[in-house]
């Protein structure tokens, strides 16, 4: 966002020993779920206030018995404690610095499908001795191909009845967490939020709370075009949902009353069949193509780049 005082005191900048932003940036946190893949809640702070901060508040928005599907960033053992408290199950790739393999195993249910006795740290107890000691989970082996490569990695898990939920249909569900990377890029690139315009605060809160309206009435239509033409609500592109959505929006704004049902029905019939083609294994880099314009950076907010070239003048 712009570098205005006001937004810079609402949001602040990163910082890092390598980088550090010109610009104010926000941090957001995300709650979707993948049957429908639409944001059933979102917390957005300031770019100090850590991600696991936001989503404990972003957890309310949750219903006991829900089910946390989430990466690395959302493990370990406290935040484990803290999900089962508050009435939900979880499933989650192991913390990079967990070593499964020391753990005391309490149940082998497979040869990869193991409950284990994972340990709350002293330093968390003492800050809040109510924890327990340890908190059961199940720890199941899995391979998958991240970014061209294959992997082979942990997941961790509250469900730990192994008739209910076998293994491999805890595994079919984390792949699916994988989805949540595409809708993240609907909301900040195909939406336009990753660069927001407002001047103010609240001009930033409400860019940002459009774009996720937006986004939900796009995968809303999507799910009834799906629907009424037996569809797989995955294969529709979104892209394509975006442009019918803002060309109807036209024609129905203008058209008579009489016209408006037969629009409507237009409009999912065309969104139900604009698929987007199977491309099982694509992987694509996180790498720039596009070159970019040859300015110098500037180091300093415009405001006061004006007045130090006023005073030279």
């Amino acid at each position: 966002m712009g570098d205005e005082k006001e937004l810079v005191e609402e949001f602040g900048r990163s910082s890092s020993k390598e980088n550090n932003s010109r610009f104010p940036i926000a941090r957001v946190v995300f709650g979707f779920t993948l049957d429908t893949m639409t944001v059933i809640g979102h917390k957005i702070g300031s770019y100090k206030t850590g991600e696991n901060k936001l989503f404990s508040d972003l957890m309310l928005a949750f219903s006991v018995g829900d089910l946390i599907i989430g990466d690395r960033r959302y493990a370990g053992a406290k935040l484990y404690v803290e999900y089962t408290t508050a009435g939900l199950e979880f499933i989650t790739r192991a913390h990079q610095r967990l070593k499964v393999e020391s753990l005391k195993i309490v149940e082998v249910l497979d040869k990869n499908d193991i409950i284990v006795e994972l340990p709350i740290s002293d330093v968390y107890r003492r800050k809040d001795p109510n924890l327990p000691n340890i908190i059961l989970v199940r720890a199941i082996k899995t391979e998958a191909t991240i970014r061209g490569k294959k992997e082979l990695f942990w997941l961790i898990t509250s469900l730990l009845d192994a008739k209910k939920y076998p293994g491999q249909e805890i595994k079919l569900l984390y792949k699916k967490r994988w989805k949540v990377e595409g809708l993240i890029e609907e909301i900040k690139v195909w939406l336009s939020a990753d660069i927001l315009r407002s001047k103010t605060k609240d001009g930033i809160y409400k860019e940002l709370y459009a774009r996720i309206i937006a986004f939900n009435l796009i995968h809303w239509l999507i799910l009834k075009a799906g629907k009424k033409h037996q569809k797989d609500i995955e294969r529709i592109s979104v892209a394509a949902t975006l442009r019918l959505t803002a060309s109807y929006s036209l024609k129905i704004s203008a058209a008579p009353a009489w016209m408006l049902p037969s629009l409507y029905e237009e409009l999912l019939r065309k969104i139900a069949y604009s698929k987007i083609p199977y491309r099982p294994g694509r992987n694509e880099p996180r790498l720039k193509k596009r070159e970019t314009k040859h300015y110098s950076a500037l180091k300093i907010s415009r405001a006061e780049w004006r007045v130090m070239n006023e005073a030279v003048s």
